[in-house]
């Protein structure tokens, strides 16, 4: 044992050269949902001459940034139908000055034709395409930022965090939240943050509320009690007040990350999670990736949640997981993941986690989660995921070809198979990008949640300017 800690020192210390965390930086808009998607005005980069030679209204016009995107997708689950939605996000961020900054975005989707209530298939419906006309400024915050030190956003914010995650690269819209996020530099390798909110604005929505992705005004998906196979919808009354967060970023190298989180959803669970990653170099061509992910969800000093009080049971879980990915250069890359999530059985879906603000989005960060589903869909149990990636045209970061498969031993027990392309096409306008993804899932007729196989497929055109 004492050799296998020696060996895991002496990775650890192998790694590339420390990195100081630049996240806190005028150069890094966190409440940008396209931060790092190319555009074709590209990034406006500050410069310290920028902020001493500048007058303070210059410094507030010019030193910040925007982005002007437009989408438009289309999608089919099961049968073909009349499921598109089409629109503009607009997203600003003025420069500091003194520290303050002012941003917000504005979303439009389906501002002439709409096309109607529809579902995609029997009683699910698909929020993620707005079945309605949505204007909305999805954001507006106030931000205060010393950098490399301390970086406050308040108001109508952006997040993203393992739990708390407010984009997904196949939305047209967001899910932001009303409340503050604090983030503090402690050393050039820790970052602390805290979260604080009492709202939730969920995609498709013009205003922020308390609903969460369980209740039945958003509907789209629904669990089913493992015991009587009933739909398990949380009525509209049942909301949540908001939740806080506290998480600990550790990154003493471009190799090597730790994060530790802590959340408590109000009325619905507190949640315990940590993960890490850590790459070996073989050469400058291949490399491993390692990462493990332990997380436990309780009810610790909640009086009645919302689960119990709707009689679906309350929550109790533990979850842990861990991957192996090989790549080669920047073109190859195949990972093997695992996650395993159990419980009570009398408790919520047989003993799995329930996620308020990630729920059916599937932008959760458990390795095995799929393009269509993951454990917080399916239930308490176990999944495998084996995924192959190809990046196949040269110094092209974006353009990519995955290929998925994931089986899930569950409480609703199913088998998936995703494929996601993303294609840059030359000599297009910079900032074109086609995304298609499919996935198909092999289930059989009594699985208590998709109740046979089903087939989903999503194309999306977006220009990022």
């Amino acid at each position: 044992m004492k050799n296998l800690w020696l060996l895991f020192i002496l990775l650890l210390n192998s790694s590339v050269a420390a990195v100081a965390d630049d996240y806190i930086s005028v150069n890094n808009y966190i409440q940008n949902p396209y931060n790092n998607q190319i555009s074709a005005g590209g990034r406006n980069f500050v410069t310290e001459s920028d902020i001493q030679n500048k007058g303070l209204w210059e410094q507030f016009f010019t030193n910040g940034t925007y982005n002007a995107v437009g989408l438009a997708s289309w999608a089919v689950l099961n049968v073909p139908n009349n499921n598109y939605a089409y629109g503009a996000n607009l997203f600003m961020q003025s420069g500091h000055v003194d520290g303050f900054a002012l941003g917000g975005m504005l979303e439009v989707v389906n501002p002439f034709l709409q096309p109607g209530y529809r579902y995609l298939s029997g009683d699910i419906s698909y929020a993620l395409l707005p079945n309605q006309q949505v204007v909305t400024p999805s954001e507006l915050y106030l931000e205060y930022q010393l950098p490399n030190h301390v970086q406050v956003d308040g108001g109508w914010i952006f997040l993203e965090t393992p739990w708390m995650n407010s984009y997904d690269d196949a939305m047209l819209v967001s899910g932001t939240f009303q409340g503050v996020l604090v983030n503090y530099q402690m050393t050039d390798n820790w970052r602390l943050t805290a979260i604080g909110t009492n709202a939730y604005q969920e995609m498709g929505s013009n205003s922020f509320n308390q609903d969460t992705m369980y209740n039945s005004s958003y509907g789209n998906f629904v669990t089913r009690s493992p015991s009587t196979g009933l739909q398990q919808v949380i009525p509209n009354g049942y909301g949540s007040d908001g939740s806080l967060a506290f998480g600990a970023i550790y990154k003493p190298s471009a190799d090597y990350n730790l994060n530790l989180w802590g959340y408590s959803f109000s009325e619905y669970a507190n949640t315990l999670y940590a993960d890490s990653n850590y790459q070996v170099h073989l050469n400058s061509n291949n490399k491993f990736n390692f990462g493990v992910q332990v997380g436990n969800q309780n009810t610790w000093g909640m009086a009645n949640t919302v689960p119990e009080l709707v009689g679906y049971g309350g929550v109790n879980s533990y979850l842990g997981g861990a991957k192996i990915a090989y790549s080669y250069d920047e073109w190859f890359k195949a990972e093997l993941s695992y996650d395993g999530m159990y419980g009570q059985q009398s408790s919520f879906y047989g003993g799995g986690f329930i996620s308020p603000y990630t729920f059916t989005i599937v932008n959760d960060p458990l390795y095995t989660s799929g393009l269509g589903a993951g454990l917080i869909e399916q239930g308490a149990g176990n999944s495998w995921r084996a995924a192959t990636t190809f990046r196949p045209i040269p110094e092209d970061s974006h353009t990519k070809i995955e290929i998925a498969y994931e089986q899930f031993n569950t409480v609703s027990p199913m088998q998936e198979w995703d494929l996601d392309i993303k294609w840059v096409p030359e000599g297009a306008p910079r900032g074109l990008i086609i995304h298609w993804e499919a996935d198909y899932g092999i289930a059989p007729s009594s699985d208590l949640v998709n109740g046979g196989d089903f087939f989903f497929m999503q194309t999306i055109l977006s220009y990022n300017y």
